[in-house]
């Protein structure tokens, strides 16, 4: 759409049309295969605010009020590497979630972007959880799961806390919170090491 000097830019909407009785239009975004090359990139990115906040980006799949269905999914996956050669074997993709930098120097309210992840809520049901799985793999080891906090660029600074919290509860039953090692059929289980750091 065109520039604006003082008002707002104009709107550029996609959408399908309405359906009666069956399914709405999909809309794809698709790059083309490359032979001998990289295949393209499809970029989605937010301007920038110079007097406000910057823009909102937006994913949201589409709900269902039919009983018995569930909402619609999202699903965020990075590329495959498909060569099945023993040579210098290729790597999957990777998915990046990061919050926002802050390049101010006011050590109290400039703070970095956070990262949030949550379950739906349920009115009567339980909740949705959060399951965090690492990789399997068909010859060695399954991919690891690790929990850390930043260090200090300052040698004077403090690193972060990690917490861990059930939710509080009126007169139930707070949850609990259980560390186990899996099991093992011939060999040996692994170990639960809680060890504070060197002073």
């Amino acid at each position: 759409t065109g520039d604006s000097f003082y008002g707002l830019t104009g709107n550029v909407e996609i959408t399908t049309g309405l359906a009666g009785t069956g399914k709405s239009g999909a809309i794809a975004l698709v790059t083309g295969n490359a032979a001998g090359g990289s295949g393209g990139e499809i970029s989605l990115t937010v301007g920038a605010g110079d007097y406000d906040n910057g823009g909102d980006l937006l994913m949201t799949a589409g709900d269902t009020s039919f009983y018995g269905a569930s909402g619609g999914l999202v699903f965020i996956k990075a590329g495959s590497a498909t060569s099945t050669t023993a040579d210098n074997g290729s790597t999957g993709g990777t998915v990046v979630v990061s919050g926002g930098d802050t390049s101010g120097s006011d050590q109290v309210t400039d703070l970095g972007g956070d990262v949030h992840v949550s379950g739906g809520g349920a009115a009567a049901a339980q909740g949705g959880g959060i399951k965090f799985r690492s990789g399997a793999s068909q010859k060695t080891t399954s991919g690891e799961i690790e929990f850390v906090t930043a260090d200090a660029i300052t040698a004077s600074a403090n690193t972060g806390n990690m917490t861990y919290l059930t939710g509080k509860t009126s007169s139930g039953h707070s949850g609990d919170i259980m560390y186990m090692t899996g099991n093992v059929a011939t060999g040996h289980s692994g170990n639960i090491t809680l060890e504070t750091g060197a002073a």
